[in-house]
């Protein structure tokens, strides 16, 4: 519906829809405002929402998927002052409609930003109201002029010369109260607002005028003004919404306050609650100044809401101290998974960050411990004290896994759970999940975990709820249970679509990945892979990826192809990411008959580390002894493949790999290895080790023929074969023609084909 000026409109409508959520559209120019206040008006947290909307510059289309998905069926909504949407807050409008599945009543002084002939034409709306729906008749009027001394003249000229506008009947009022003559009221409405809203000042003490100018800055930069701000503009006759004053009243109180004036009071005022977007523009607009102390108190709430915008801002403005805006841009690079690069800076700010914000402190301790400098910020966490229950209850659990301490962990439960607050007792039994996972205490982890999904989902945190679910699913994959962990990475990858953080999502996509190509399952690793590429390059770079990635190309016969992958990926990766891809790729690259290639990667693998106490970098471990065996097996040294499988396996998805490499070094039968695999479910390393042909009769090609096969099979011409295998063009051409001619076929892909049907590839 349309309706004029005035906010006399919101009481009306929401008095006629009582039961339907209400959200107004925020004023300004905040990308993504509107997106926020509609998924906290259906019981989003502020972190969850601004996480969601995080991605709306990247990916519109993927917010608006998530907005619908968290808006519960059947909902009724009120959507207020919707001439104010951007086209993304427009577009989140229009899939809501289309979607027929919420109750939407939308109001403004225009519906002009929305499609509604369109709407009208298939059906999907009812008529819109007219633009005076809402104008008051005069015996309106006279109901809210009741019990003042005001004439019938008075009232019939806001009908007819202000067009019954309910801001108009309610100034009106406003001015009887203060004692004005009902002629002088006409007048005062004529000369307009701004001459209204002046006399409003001239008449109040000085906190009043204080405490007017407060709610018209807090309204204009979308701060919710408090129960005092609302007290004393229903006094002065005022209209009132869930943002304050009126937006023409804003305006015109402002304008009539110098920016002295102005500045003074946005210093002193209450901003602790407010949305810290919302702080930052009134602050850097009104006071730039006070941001030098305020920007503390804002990193922290902005990093939680993946609010880019407004850090990228903050990082650059002159006023912020200079470690402020160091954790501004230290938390925006995480956000684009430059992890190395903002551990860096937060080891160099920690200590100065801590003295100022023990909130944002926190998270820059986190992003050092995921990149192996956690012990560098031990020292400071030690030093940090607190009396608020959330830091210390953070605190102690990043102490309790960086120090491998349960009892700091205990104490975090405990102080958790004295708070009351859901969301700090799912972080303390996740942080417990976790080093439990570490120490394989595996049934433990497991129920803490589940405690912390519980406590996640009550506290209504999304984020929480996937970072649970994250460590059942890990759990699950160590103990060789990749149904189970099929289950919960499913849930996972459902979760992440309402989280914004990329880093998350598409490490969960990729688990997803991974887990379809273990258990063989094309189609569905397919669809993952798609949604992995569409994240962009940074994904592909991952080590589960590239490996995944190769099993699927030797499933397809492109067993170099495949080896050059994974080697190409351990050549620039850290050396704890190195052994699973070398090994790997050993044995691919004996598999298909480049024996140098194989003991040239297995000499590689030799040269790393192996010692870890943690239970993912030892499954991965043995999985990569595991296939360096095999290849030891194919290049014939028995005493090196016995060698690599003498230690002991720590997780039951290491003691598959490991027992299924000791049967194929003693039986040299590929076929029981495989349906070995296939038993424990782990169906794609089977399809993997029956595309290696280990098992066939003599062909006619030779080692090297078949090798050349392999990368004509996956598309690669001569010259590119070449410069990868080092051989000369001449050479490849000539294997070419030998291949052709021993499979009786007429070209290369012919003979492609036919070696398929042979089983060759």
């Amino acid at each position: 519906m349309e309706a004029g000026p005035g906010w006399g409109k919101t009481t009306a409508v929401r008095a006629a829809f009582p039961n339907a959520q209400y959200v107004e559209v925020p004023s300004g120019s905040r990308p993504g405002s509107f997106q926020v206040a509609l998924l906290e008006a259906v019981g989003l947290s502020p972190a969850d929402a601004g996480s969601i909307v995080a991605r709306l510059a990247s990916d519109s289309d993927g917010v608006v998927r998530s907005i619908l998905s968290a808006i519960p069926a059947r909902s009724s909504l009120l959507i207020d002052d919707v001439q104010r949407l951007d086209a993304a807050g427009a577009q989140v409008i229009e899939a809501l409609v289309e979607a027929q599945d919420v109750h939407l009543v939308l109001v403004g002084r225009s519906l002009a930003v929305l499609p509604i002939g369109s709407w009208l034409s298939r059906g999907l709306i009812g008529m819109p109201f007219g633009p005076d729906t809402l104008a008051f008749r005069t015996e309106h009027v006279a109901e809210i002029l009741s019990g003042l001394s005001y004439t019938t003249e008075l009232a019939s000229a806001i009908v007819s010369t202000f067009g019954g506008w309910p801001i108009a009947a309610s100034l009106a009022a406003s001015l009887l109260r203060r004692g004005y003559a009902p002629e002088r009221v006409l007048a005062q409405l004529g000369e307009g607002i701004a001459t209204i809203a002046g006399a409003a000042l001239g008449e109040l003490t000085g906190s009043e005028r204080a405490t007017l100018i407060e709610t018209a800055l807090a309204t204009a930069y979308g701060v919710r003004p408090s129960a005092d701000h609302f007290g004393l503009v229903r006094r002065l006759g005022f209209p009132e919404s869930a943002s304050g004053l009126h937006e023409i009243v804003v305006a015109a109180l402002l304008k009539l306050v110098d920016a002295g004036e102005r500045r003074q009071i946005a210093e002193g005022m209450e901003l602790e609650s407010a949305e810290p977007s919302a702080v930052f523009a009134l602050l850097s607009a009104e006071a730039p100044q006070a941001l030098c102390r305020r920007s503390w108190d804002l990193l922290a709430p902005l990093h939680d809401r993946y609010d880019r915008t407004t850090l990228e801002r903050l990082s650059v403005v002159r006023e912020v101290p200079p470690s402020a805006a160091a954790a501004a841009r230290c938390f925006l690079l995480i956000f684009t998974s430059q992890f190395e690069e903002a551990a860096a800076i937060a080891e160099a700010i920690l200590a100065e960050v801590a003295r100022h914000s023990a909130a944002a402190a926190l998270r820059l301790a986190r992003a050092m411990a995921y990149c192996s400098r956690g012990s560098r910020a031990v020292p400071v966490l030690l030093a940090m004290t607190s009396e608020e229950p959330a830091i210390e209850v953070h605190r102690e659990c990043l102490l309790g896994n960086l120090l491998g301490e349960r009892a700091r962990l205990a104490t975090a439960m405990q102080a958790a759970t004295q708070s009351g607050d859901p969301s700090l007792v799912a972080t303390a039994a996740i942080h417990s999940a976790l080093l439990a996972t570490r120490n394989s205490s595996f049934d433990e982890a497991e129920g803490m975990a589940t405690r912390g999904e519980d406590a996640a989902r009550a506290a209504g945190s999304v984020l929480l709820e996937a970072r649970a679910l994250k460590i059942r699913y890990g759990i699950a994959a160590l103990r060789a249970n990749l149904d189970l962990a099929a289950v919960h990475v499913g849930r996972l990858v459902s979760l992440q679509a309402l989280v914004g953080d990329p880093n998350e999502r598409a490490s969960d996509l990729v688990a997803a990945y991974e887990i379809e190509v273990l258990a063989g399952r094309g189609g569905r690793a397919a669809a993952y892979d798609d949604a992995v590429r569409k994240m962009g390059h940074d994904w592909l770079g991952m080590e589960t990826y590239a490996v995944c990635r190769s099993i699927v190309d030797a499933w397809e016969g492109r067993l170099l192809p495949a080896a050059d992958r994974v080697a190409a990926f351990a050549t620039a990766a850290p050396a704890h990411m190195q052994r699973l891809p070398l090994g790997l790729g050993a044995f691919l690259a004996c598999a298909a008959g480049s024996m140098e290639r194989g003991a040239e990667l297995l000499r590689q693998l030799s040269a790393t580390a192996t010692a870890s106490s943690d239970p993912f970098t030892s499954a991965h471990v043995e999985m990569a002894s595991s296939f360096a065996a095999m290849a030891e097996v194919l290049l014939g040294r028995a005493n090196a493949a016995s060698s690599r499988l003498q230690a002991e396996p720590r997780t039951a998805i290491g003691e598959v790999f490991v027992g299924a490499a000791r049967r194929y070094a003693v039986h040299r039968d590929i076929a029981g290895y495989a349906e070995t695999m296939r038993t424990a479910g782990l169906g794609g390393i089977a399809m993997m080790a029956e595309a290696c042909g280990l098992d066939r009769e003599r062909t006619p090609l030779s080692r090297t023929e078949l090798s050349v096969l392999s990368y004509l099979a996956s598309g690669m011409d001569a010259p590119h074969i070449a410069n990868l295998t080092g051989r000369s063009i001449h050479t490849i051409k000539n294997q070419r023609r030998s291949i052709i001619g021993k499979l009786g076929a007429g070209n290369t892909i012919e003979a492609v084909a036919i070696a398929r049907r042979l089983g060759l590839l």
